[in-house]
């Protein structure tokens, strides 16, 4: 396609050519388009200049805008984490305080069981006291038992005695020699009381008891007409808690063996002796 220039020059040589003389006049001027083109370059410069610092301003504002809400996420984020801190230190304090609550009851607790162990020491200090006084009782009672054995008291198995009998007509106590009191002698089991002696105690007591050998000392001797082998039985009230035998035989006083004895009532000094 011709350029303006180009058709403008076309125009201008027919006109001139095929005009007549008088109506020819002198070549048309083309006016210069150099500037116009220049500007229109420089205004397309100047348009894509501006397109591109538009470009630039809009991306810089979108990358600050992009930038800023990225920080508005990332300040909600980390409120959102110190949020869940805080709740996570309220409760690491409410355990803390649990724990020292626990630890001041351990404490008191330690320290009542301190206290509860000072007493049961001192408790068992007392007992281990008490067990020294009845061994060196004990020992005592044996050192004289062994004196009045090396006295050469005479023993019950030569000695002539009489015993008490229950006569079968009469239902009354009689005394009578051993050789008529044996195939009368009858044992009672522990628990009952003949009823033949029902009411009538022999003001027999039990001096000591010994519970490391297991004898008692009763007040009665041979001169109470009582025999090595006599069974007794052992009273506290209305109960018959036990059951003797005599083994020792001196003039006011015998030991004897327990032979039975309750589990809720054990023999002990005090008690009433009859006989089995």
């Amino acid at each position: 396609m011709p350029s303006l220039y180009e058709q403008l020059e076309k125009q201008d040589s027919e006109y001139r050519h095929g005009s007549p003389a008088f109506l020819r006049t002198e070549p048309f001027e083309v006016p210069n388009y150099t500037g116009i083109k220049i500007a229109i370059v420089m205004a397309f410069i100047l348009s894509l200049i501006a397109l591109s610092g538009a470009w630039f301003l809009y991306s810089s504002l979108s990358s600050e805008r992009s930038e800023n809400k990225n920080q508005q996420l990332l300040q909600n984020e980390w409120q959102d984490e110190i949020g869940n801190l805080e709740n996570q230190l309220e409760a690491y304090r409410g355990r803390v305080a649990d724990l020292q609550s626990e630890l001041e009851k351990n404490v008191a607790e330690n320290q009542r069981l301190q206290r509860d162990v000072k007493e049961a020491r001192a408790l068992v200090q007392d007992l281990r006291d008490q067990v020294s006084e009845f061994e060196q009782r004990s020992v005592d009672l044996q050192s004289k038992l062994r004196n009045m054995e090396a006295r050469n008291l005479p023993q019950a198995g030569p000695v002539e005695a009489v015993m008490p009998v229950v006569a079968p007509e009469s239902g009354e106590l009689e005394w009578a020699s051993p050789a008529d009191a044996l195939p009368q002698e009858t044992t009672q089991p522990i628990g009952t009381l003949p009823q033949e002696f029902k009411g009538k105690p022999l003001n027999a007591q039990i001096l000591s008891v010994n519970r490391q050998f297991n004898f008692v000392v009763v007040n009665r001797g041979l001169q109470d007409q009582v025999r090595i082998g006599d069974r007794f039985s052992v009273r506290r009230g209305d109960d018959m808690i036990g059951e003797i035998e005599i083994e020792k035989l001196y003039d006011n006083f015998s030991a004897a063996a327990i032979h039975h004895e309750s589990s809720q009532n054990q023999i002990q000094e005090g008690d009433e002796i009859l006989t089995a």
